[in-house]
This record gives C-alpha cells, sequence and structure tokens, in this order.
C-alpha cells in the first residue's frame, strides 16, 4: 500500500493583520454591491478569486482572477459570464461530480449555472432553470444525503425554492421543503445543528401581516432527506437585511449562531431596529443568547468566522453600515470563546462582501474585502490582505510537538492520524482551503484514527489537531 507521510507545519501566534514588508495588499478592480469567492479554477492547488459588482454606476461585471502562484492575479478576459451581475451571491461546488469546481451566480433576475472543464473554461449549463433571488439569498448544501450538492434559492416575496441534484448537475425543482409557507428568505445559512449529520436551516426575512411588515428568523431542522420542520422554540431576534453564520465558537463540538441586521416591525409603530447577537449551543440544537458578548449592531451587513491567529478559536470578521448610517469593517478576536474588537486596519467599506481563505498555502487565512469605501477612503476597493506568517520560524513548546504522524493512503483516499501519548480528549478539525470546516471529531482515548477523503474535492485541505489544553498542531494535506 502506497502511503505519504505528512511534514508537520507547527506554527503559533502572529498578529490577525499586519503590514508585508514590500506590500500591505494586493489591489483588484473595485466593486459596489459586490460578492467575492475563491475557487481553484484549473486544479494547480491554489486559489482563484472571482469578484461580482458595479464597476460604475450603471455597469456590473464579474471579475475572475487566476492566482500566479507568487502574489500576483491575472485577470482572465472573455469569460461566459464577465456581463452578469451576481448580486445576490456567488457559490462555488463541484455541482456534476467531475472533482472540479463550477460556479452558481445569483442575481434578482435569474440565477446562473457554469460547468468547470478542470481547466478553468467555463460553459452555461442550459438545460437549468432556476428562479432569480430579489433581494434574497442562495446557499448550496446536501440536502438530502446523497453526497451531491443541492441548490436552495430563497427571495424576497415569492418564497423559497429547493433543487435536488442527481449527482451529475442535472437539477429538479422540488418546490418549497419547509413545512410552512414562508412570505421570503432574505438571509440563509446551513450547518448540522443537532449533531444528526445532516445539515439544518435558518434563515431571516420579512413578512407581512395586515398591513404591516415584520422580521422574523427562523430554524428548521432536517430528516436526512431534505424535509424541513420548524423548530418552535427557536427565539431569535428577527432580521431581514442581515446575515447570518454558524461557528463553534467556544469549541464545544457543536455549531452556534450569529445573527446581524436590521429588522422591522411591526412599522410604522416601532420601526426599524439594529441587532448583532451570538447564540450559543447546548449540542441538541437548543439555543441561549450570550449576553456577555457585545458586536457592533449590524445593517445590510456580511459575517463570516475563521482562525486568523490560529490559535483553536474561530474569530469573527465583518463588513456593514451601522445604525448611524457609517460604514464599517470590524474585526473580533476569539480567545478560547470570549471575543474582543482588535485595532487591525482593513479599510471601512458598505454594500460589500469579506472572505477568507489560504490564497498563499502558508497555512494562515488571508482577507479579501470589497465593496463601497468610506468616504474618506475613496470610491469601490476590492483588497487581498495577506497574512505575514514571519513569526512562525520562532516555534514555542507544545505538548504535541512531535507526538502526531499523518499518513495518506493513497489508493483509497483516506487520512491516517496516529496520536504517539496519552490523552483524556482531541479536536480533530479538516477546513478545505476555503476555511470552511468539512470534518470535525471529539476523540477519546484513542490513538488511531481513519478519515475518508474519497469524496472531497481535489486540492489543499488543513488538519487542525487540538488537545484539551488548546495546543494545536496543523497539517497541510493536499487530497489528489
Amino acid at each position: 500500500m502506497k502511503r505519504i507521510l505528512i511534514v508537520l507545519f507547527c506554527f503559533v501566534y502572529f498578529p490577525i493583520l499586519s503590514q508585508r514588508s514590500n506590500q500591505e495588499y494586493i489591489e483588484f478592480a473595485g466593486a459596489s454591491d459586490s460578492e467575492t469567492a475563491f475557487i481553484d479554477i484549473d486544479g494547480d492547488n491554489d486559489l482563484d478569486i472571482l469578484i461580482s459588482g458595479r464597476v460604475v454606476a450603471n455597469i456590473c461585471e464579474v471579475k475572475l482572477y487566476v492566482n500566479n502562484g507568487d502574489d500576483s492575479f491575472t485577470l482572465v478576459p472573455n469569460t461566459p459570464f464577465s456581463d452578469y451581475c451576481a448580486f445576490r451571491g456567488i457559490e462555488v461546488a463541484d455541482f456534476d461530480g467531475d472533482k472540479d469546481m463550477d460556479v452558481l451566480l445569483i442575481s434578482g433576475g435569474s440565477t446562473k449555472l457554469y460547468f468547470n472543464d478542470g481547466n478553468g473554461v467555463f460553459e452555461e449549463a442550459l438545460n437549468t432553470s432556476f428562479i432569480g433571488a430579489p433581494l434574497g439569498r442562495a446557499i448550496v448544501f446536501d440536502a438530502d444525503g446523497d453526497t451531491d450538492v443541492d441548490i436552495f434559492i430563497g427571495t424576497y416575496t415569492a418564497g423559497v425554492k429547493m433543487y435536488l441534484n442527481n449527482g451529475e448537475g442535472v437539477f429538479t425543482d422540488v418546490g418549497n421543503p419547509l413545512n410552512v409557507t414562508l412570505f421570503g428568505a432574505m438571509s440563509i445559512a446551513y450547518s448540522d445543528i443537532d449533531n444528526d449529520e445532516d445539515d439544518d436551516l435558518l434563515i431571516a426575512s420579512n413578512y407581512i401581516e395586515g398591513n404591516y411588515y415584520f422580521s422574523e428568523t427562523k430554524l428548521y431542522t432536517n430528516d436526512g432527506n431534505g424535509n424541513f420542520t420548524q423548530v418552535e422554540n427557536g427565539n431569535f431576534t428577527g432580521v431581514a437585511y442581515s446575515d447570518l453564520a454558524f461557528s463553534d465558537v467556544d469549541n464545544d463540538g457543536d455549531s452556534d449562531i450569529l445573527l446581524s441586521g436590521r429588522g422591522r416591525g411591526p412599522f410604522p409603530n416601532l420601526g426599524s431596529f439594529y441587532v448583532t447577537e451570538l447564540h450559543l449551543n447546548n449540542g441538541a440544537g437548543v439555543f441561549t443568547l450570550d449576553s456577555n458578548t457585545s458586536f457592533i449592531l449590524g445593517n445590510e451587513c456580511k459575517v463570516i468566522f475563521g482562525d486568523l491567529d490560529n490559535n483553536g478559536f474561530d474569530d469573527m470578521l465583518t463588513v456593514g453600515f451601522s445604525s448611524l448610517y457609517d460604514s464599517y469593517t470590524r474585526v473580533y478576536n476569539n480567545f478560547e470563546g470570549t471575543f474582543s474588537l482588535t485595532n487591525r486596519f482593513l479599510p471601512n467599506v458598505r454594500y460589500g462582501d469579506i472572505n477568507l481563505a489560504d490564497v498563499n498555502n502558508d497555512g494562515f487565512l488571508d482577507v479579501l474585502i470589497s465593496g463601497q469605501a468610506q468616504n474618506s477612503q475613496g470610491g469601490r476597493l476590492s483588497r487581498l490582505y495577506l497574512s505575514d506568517n514571519s513569526s512562525l520560524l520562532d516555534i514555542s513548546e507544545n505538548e504535541l510537538k512531535d507526538k502526531i504522524e499523518i499518513f495518506q493512503d493513497i489508493p483509497n483516499q483516506e487520512l491516517e492520524i496516529r496520536i504517539n501519548y496519552s490523552f483524556n480528549s482531541m479536536k480533530i478539525n479538516l477546513y478545505d482551503a476555503l476555511g470552511q470546516l468539512v470534518y470535525n471529531n471529539l476523540i477519546s482515548n484513542i490513538n488511531f484514527l481513519k478519515i475518508d477523503m474519497s469524496s472531497y474535492s481535489k486540492g489543499l485541505y488543513i488538519l487542525n489537531i487540538i488537545n484539551k489544553n488548546g495546543n494545536k498542531e496543523v497539517f497541510k494535506i493536499l487530497n489528489n
């Protein structure tokens, strides 16, 4: 059996964002009303970039930038989607099961799918008919447990629709999979909230009752076959012009919820209000508001989680504009489940997006930000801020150092983890190059573990192994 020993990369703390000696950021064409995505279009194991938005007032474009592997990018001209306006989102996934990354572009009027030939050449899927998402969103996830990627689209006033994939990129419209009629879905997020190995949904939107608008945020559990049931005791603040995100912020093995945005209702009696809330999961899908955590109050915002300082806890970043209509960008450091606002510089933007990925394969997340800048900072911008990992040469003492071995069983596409010391508990997290958690496990008193990677797309993965004292080892895994 052919096996490869993975070389260990041991990391220590570094500042969340810091200036590089010659280059603080990489500049791309500015855009507002923007959406961004990372994608390895050509299978060369580095991440390329998609940015959609208004480049001038009445012109919207989707631009594709190829990563040259040396902290520079090249614009790809004349893509089939270059003139499209993806105001409502960009989703990247292997929709047709050929182990390369395809692109779903969502706007108010239409939603279009583009298949990748594996070399970064895209062709529109003409046999699809998806609804658009006016003031809504779309997500892609395996709704019915058949290991392929399905599509869920929410709108402002026309409810929701789900499209099930047959594994080859052919989709069937199954209508509304929820057990209630929904007025709309302006923000959507998914995660397995109750640890039953299927993905559940969190949806925020407005609805009409009589002559009034209200906002609502509802949680729906999945039965594993793509049928969803509303959780009656969800008790989340209703928001509409908002963003939602899941993350295990306290490292207890379950998905917690952050919601941020503007709510309404009933209008005009109460008008609008602004919230950003963190709700902690007890492991069974029951959530409690964390009243000790304070974030900036959101409005038409984007939020994202990622471990910027490699301390084993997900930090939070957000862009938008406040209740006073000032643009903002905020970075909150997570230390053992407690968040604090950092003074790391990122430009303040509104009507934009913020995204995280390890673009230069150094084991640290980089930050892509795009949107309408604050007036004092100019107009539209799109920038990639690269992490400065020079401090990695100073290796600190670590309980896990030299005690873990990682092997890849290439023929069987399995990852083998061997832990060569006694321990009570250990957390195993595997992330793709976009920083998305694809595997997690909390193990106790076992020294050998296998992870089946046969269903994972080709490319770079980051394996984090964390013991109960917070010591962590990080490995780079190349899935071929």
